[in-house]
Parts: C-alpha cells; sequence; structure tokens
C-alpha cells in the first residue's frame, strides 16, 4: 500500500526566494500523508529555508513537464494541473527522507517500508531494472540518513531512480481519484469552467479532497452558485507559499472573465434578434422601392 505526501514550501521560503530574484521551483515533502492538513504557517525549519534550484533530471520546467504527458483523452484543464501541481510540489525521482523522515520518492509518493519500495520500478543509473536487492538495500541506506535534509543530501553515485513515466502515473492517478471525489461531492462540477476544476484540484492535492470539502464550506458553496468572485477571495491556504495561492486565486478569477465573456456574447446576440425583429416590423434598411 502507497500513500503520497502532498507538500509544499512555506510563505517565508517564496518571500526568500522573491527577495533574491531567483525563480526557483520550490520542493518540500514534509507534509504528512495521512492527516491532509496544512502546517502552520512557516512550519519546519528545514523546508522553510529551502530554495532548491532543482538541475539535471529534477529541474524540469513547466513546459518540459507539460510536454511529457501523452494521454490523448485526458482534458486540458487536468492536463494543465498536472504540469502545475509537479512544478509547485516538486519531483525527485531517488529516494529521500522528508522533513517527517519518511522514506520518499516521486512527487511526495511515501513509501511506508521496504517492501513498498520494492514495488516500484526503480532503474540502476544505467537503466536497467534494479534487483528486489537493490532497492531494498537503497531503501536500508536512505532511511538511517539524517532527516531534514535536501533531497540531494540522499543521492549517491549509485542511487536508484524511477523513471518519469512510473512518477506521472503515480500523480494522475491520485489526481485522477481526487476528481472523482470532487464530482461526486460537489453539484454541477463538470459544468464548471477549467480555472475553476483547476484550482479546486490543486487545493484537493494539496489538502486532500476532505480537507477541502469540509475545510471551506464558504468557497464550496460559492462554488456552486457560480459566485467566482466570492471563492476566490476565500481560497488563500496558510502554510504553502505565495505563489501557488496566487495562480489557484488566478485560475478562480479567470473563471469570472471567462463568464463575464459568455453572458455579453448572449446579450449581444439577443439585442442582435431584438434588431433584427424591430427592422422586420417597420421595414428599416429596406430599398424604398421595394413594398
Amino acid at each position: 500500500m502507497f500513500y503520497l505526501s502532498y507538500g509544499h514550501g512555506s510563505g517565508q521560503e517564496t518571500k526568500d526566494i522573491m527577495n533574491q530574484k531567483a525563480r526557483r521551483k520550490v520542493w518540500d515533502g514534509g507534509f504528512h500523508q495521512l492527516a491532509y492538513k496544512l502546517r502552520p504557517s512557516g512550519a519546519g525549519n528545514v523546508a522553510g529555508k529551502r530554495g532548491m534550484a532543482r538541475t539535471g533530471s529534477v529541474g524540469n520546467s513547466a513546459e518540459r513537464v507539460r510536454s511529457c504527458y501523452s494521454c490523448a483523452n485526458m482534458p486540458s484543464y487536468f492536463d494543465q494541473t498536472l504540469a502545475e501541481l509537479k512544478s509547485f510540489e516538486g519531483c525527485v525521482p531517488w529516494m529521500y527522507r522528508d522533513t517527517a523522515g519518511k522514506v520518499t520518492a516521486g512527487v511526495g509518493l511515501m513509501l511506508p517500508n521496504a517492501a513498498a519500495a520494492c514495488a516500484l520500478p526503480f532503474q540502476t543509473a544505467g537503466g536497467t531494472a534494479a534487483t528486489t536487492e537493490q532497492i531494498a538495500a537503497e531503501f536500508a541506506r536512505v532511511d538511517a540518513m539524517a532527516m531534514g535534509k535536501l533531497p540531494s543530501f540522499y543521492r549517491v553515485g549509485g542511487s536508484l531512480e524511477l523513471p518519469e513515466a512510473v512518477m506521472e502515473e503515480k500523480l494522475s492517478g491520485v489526481l485522477a481519484g481526487f476528481e472523482a471525489t470532487l464530482r461526486k461531492r460537489l453539484t454541477g462540477y463538470d459544468g464548471l469552467p477549467d480555472g475553476m476544476k483547476m484550482a479546486l484540484l490543486d487545493m484537493a492535492y494539496n489538502m486532500g479532497p476532505v480537507g477541502l470539502l469540509e475545510g471551506y464550506p464558504r468557497m464550496i458553496q460559492a462554488v456552486e452558485t457560480g459566485a467566482w468572485t466570492v471563492a476566490a477571495a476565500e481560497c488563500a491556504r496558510g502554510g504553502i507559499n505565495a505563489a501557488r495561492n496566487a495562480w489557484t486565486r488566478q485560475q478562480m478569477l479567470a473563471a469570472v472573465v471567462g463568464t463575464i465573456h459568455s453572458e455579453a456574447e448572449a446579450v449581444d446576440g439577443w439585442l442582435q434578434k431584438i434588431w433584427r425583429g424591430v427592422k422586420r416590423a417597420f421595414g428599416i434598411g429596406k430599398p424604398s422601392c421595394c413594398p
């Protein structure tokens, strides 16, 4: 059985990075996998100091991440959400210990024991499939190391890694399950604007569906009644970086703009129909020679 950790950087972390004018991706896997609760702002001193510029296999730009998804049937909003989550959460293909001390890999995939690690298709540095013995040995090595370090601390030359496709599969599988819960619990979910769905999925991944549905009743009510501006005003979370909160709010406000545009088009079409009727009734626009 596998558990997923839904980690994020602290607000102070983002402030530090922005003050340095460095647009770095932020990773923090220190969120407890089963609680689905937000940490208090600034919790986790190690996490709060992380401004890790990921390089190599970990340094995926959002554009590169988007190009990795190949499911032709995947809705565009779901695909975009996956890309943003990977950017916000970070992606570490080797085993490391998160700030709670749990051995973790991928996009917050917590491995409770060696058996769980052995169930995943880790590969050697040469790209060949790792044996059960190799995976168990790597798990034991990482598990014995000090906790509270950057992911790079746990990597050595022979570290086993998960293929990109496996990490994406785990991420998309969890997100699809969360969306199924939202679809079941939220009235008219499928009819929501794409931006609203993206915002809700981001929050669900961050807190778990229960944390979202029960922790934000005013926002959920606003979503179900189409009050997008109210929903955007109620979506802020504590304990995550400001950039992520801003992105989620932006998606909700995009729903406002889209709705206004659709309504304007509808009104314009209605007025045009009325004007055509008036012209027909009074003969406006007909040549004077015509009866």
